[in-house]
């Protein structure tokens, strides 16, 4: 049998054909598809689809025939990837002169003595190879038939893009993945070493306006003032993101927790400057969760909506739901609201609406993001709705570890208290 010459810019066709990484892999149930059809189309006891590497031939899928690696110099389809634009014909093999004395020829019941293949052709004009169908007789294939196998080569080469784009997806998600564990361990340990300066920092200037308030002229005052309040921010900041990046950290733990007694510790560690209403389940509930994420959700709501509260009477109110799969819970205030564009991006990390609090403080834009993905790792999510002017509705649900006990009575909830 005749060796097939080298297609020209071979090693482009190889290196474009490895992208796809589809040498040596196992069978797949959608090449096995495509193969049966062209049999089916065709009329043919034998369809194929390979791929020709350097010295040998991959044959992904064969239908009617087992076929291995064969090397590149004794297959057909070495052939028909020469003209990566042509549908490649033999109607007897027999009588070509390239292939008269194939081994294939007299295969038994295998013999191959028509042969027809469509090259799989990439974008950039590559053929990698060909879907292939063999029959025993000599024939030529219908033009219908010649056209339905083009398709079916589209068809290949699709499933090949598809492949590569998804390899490459998955790369970049490593990667990407990779890269943000490295930024979180920088961001931690960085913040946690600028932590202990800037309390000692905290701690010397409150000792310097104490003792030495006296000795200073009204602009020493001032500036001590200044940077009091630029301490206190950066120190903000720093445990806002020291406690984003411990949210990864919550394992996924389910602790008993009374909810009442729970949110009535949390609201008396706000801190709460004037009157404020805050109105809690009138049902006494006990649930599975992990606690401390759940303290830390409610603390930031909780928190929010006393700092972004424009009324001279605040009233917060939480509410509590129970559904099939998941416990939803609400903290809902009369502040200012929120506009509707503002309502995804106030989760983005250190996203701010630049709008001070009612203490005339910036947000660090730390805290709702951190809510976030705490209620995420709890199995749920967080959403608002808001109206400007007169209040905003957060809500978030977590997943149910257990089934809840809904309480009655004090006498009830005494019971179960001692028995815990």
């Amino acid at each position: 049998m005749k060796s097939a010459d080298l297609p020209k810019n071979e090693a482009q066709r190889l290196a474009a054909l490895h992208e796809y990484a589809i040498l040596d892999t196992p069978p797949e149930q959608t090449y096995d598809d495509i193969t049966r059809l062209a049999a089916y189309v065709c009329e043919a006891p034998i369809a194929v689809i390979c791929f020709v590497d350097s010295d040998r031939t991959f044959y992904k899928s064969a239908y009617g025939i087992t076929m291995p690696s064969i090397a590149r110099g004794a297959t057909f389809s070495s052939h028909a990837i020469l003209k990566p634009n042509e549908v490649f014909e033999i109607f007897d093999t027999r009588k070509d002169d390239r292939f008269f004395d194939s081994p294939f020829i007299y295969d038994g019941s295998n013999n191959v003595i028509s042969f027809t293949a469509v090259p799989i052709v990439n974008k950039e004009g590559f053929a990698l190879g060909a879907i292939c169908v063999v029959d025993h007789v000599a024939r030529k294939l219908t033009a219908l038939q010649i056209e339905s196998l083009k398709t079916l080569a589209h068809q290949v080469m699709y499933i090949l893009k598809v492949k590569k784009r998804n390899m490459q997806l998955e790369k970049m998600q490593a990667e990407l993945e990779q890269k943000n564990k490295e930024l979180e361990q920088f961001a931690y340990v960085v913040a946690h070493d600028i932590k202990n300066p800037i309390s000692s920092l905290l701690l010397t200037t409150e000792i310097l306006k104490k003792d030495y308030a006296a000795k200073l002229d009204e602009n020493g005052v001032k500036f001590l003032g200044y940077l009091t309040r630029a301490s206190s921010k950066v120190n903000d900041l720093v445990n806002g993101i020291l406690a984003y990046y411990r949210s990864n950290s919550h394992e996924e733990t389910a602790d008993e927790i009374n909810l009442g007694p729970m949110l009535t510790s949390l609201v008396e560690m706000v801190n709460i400057k004037e009157a404020v209403a805050i109105k809690l389940p009138e049902e006494s509930i006990v649930l599975r969760s992990n606690k401390t994420a759940l303290e830390q959700i409610f603390l930031n709501l909780i928190n929010n909506a006393v700092k972004h509260n424009d009324k001279e009477n605040i009233s917060i109110e939480i509410g509590f739901k129970q559904c099939d799969n998941f416990y939803r819970f609400t903290v809902k205030d009369n502040g200012r609201g929120i506009a509707a564009e503002n309502h995804e991006k106030i989760f983005d990390l250190f996203t701010s609406l630049q709008n001070k609090d009612r203490y005339n403080q910036h947000s660090t834009g730390i805290g709702l993001a951190t809510v976030k993905k705490l209620a995420e790792k709890l199995g749920g999510e967080i959403g608002l709705t808001s109206s400007p002017g007169v209040g905003t509705e957060f809500f978030f649900t977590i997943k149910k570890q257990a089934p809840i006990i809904a309480l009655n009575s004090v006498e009830q909830y005494s019971q179960l208290s001692a028995q815990a």
